[in-house]
């Protein structure tokens, strides 16, 4: 099994407001992070991981701080970049070359279960790439760029995916998407939309509604809440 890992955690949690960064608050007693490599730590389908931290938090978040925890799967620990996309570059360059499956996860998405981590690795080997996603619950709409206050069109809601975390890459499909991104200064928010410029086609794994991503305060008081009732386990 050739199968890595790329867990960003590189945030600086701006949008949060607390003095400690996101990735490191803790939920339920250890931070959220932990909760995130979890996943990976139990999955059979994942050998090794990379972990992205800010520069400054990589010497008090070494893989001592992670054995405590139960987390031996990560091999490398590496400074972020400027942008997420930054972080996932670097964090390729940490993999081993010619790996079969590079999964990237937000270390700030605590409740993806082991399964889901599988599935989605299934699905990479067998088409290429694929992304975890759900269906909106709410109506979507779109606004004018000359004026964000007007709505310019509905979308049909059956025909809208909220993309999450894991997404899954073969390691050289991953690998040409993001030098080619590099090449024409191309910034995209997720790997998959790097990979859909290449005209290669992404499989949807659907997830699940529970798979939150820690920004703000109020979705740390959403993430308890889950934590509460027993997270994805």
């Amino acid at each position: 099994m050739n199968n890595w890992a790329i867990v960003v955690a590189a945030g600086r949690g701006e949008r949060m407001g607390a003095q400690v960064k996101k990735q490191f608050l803790h939920l339920g007693g250890k931070p959220v992070v932990v909760h995130a490599l979890e996943a990976f730590e139990r999955s059979s389908s994942i050998g090794k991981v990379v972990l992205v931290l800010p520069e400054e938090d990589r010497d008090g978040f070494d893989r001592e701080v992670l054995y405590s925890y139960g987390i031996n799967k990560v091999v490398e620990i590496i400074s972020g970049g400027k942008r997420r996309q930054d972080s996932v570059k670097k964090g390729l360059c940490a993999v081993e070359q010619g790996c079969n499956i590079v999964v990237v996860h937000d270390g700030v998405r605590p409740f993806i279960h082991p399964s889901l981590v599988e599935r989605v690795v299934e699905e990479a080997s067998l088409h290429g790439a694929a992304i975890t996603g759900v269906r909106p619950k709410e109506t979507v709409k779109i606004t004018r760029k000359d004026d964000h206050d007007m709505v310019k069109e509905t979308l049909p809601r059956e025909e809208v995916v909220i993309v999450q975390t894991p997404q899954a890459f073969r390691y050289s499909l991953l690998q040409e998407a993001m030098e080619k991104a590099d090449v024409e200064g191309i910034i995209a928010t997720d790997e998959a939309s790097l990979v859909e410029r290449l005209g290669h086609p992404v499989r949807i794994v659907w997830g699940s509604y529970l798979n939150i991503k820690i920004t703000t305060k109020e979705d740390l008081t959403l993430a308890e809440a889950i934590l509460k009732e027993g997270g994805w386990r």
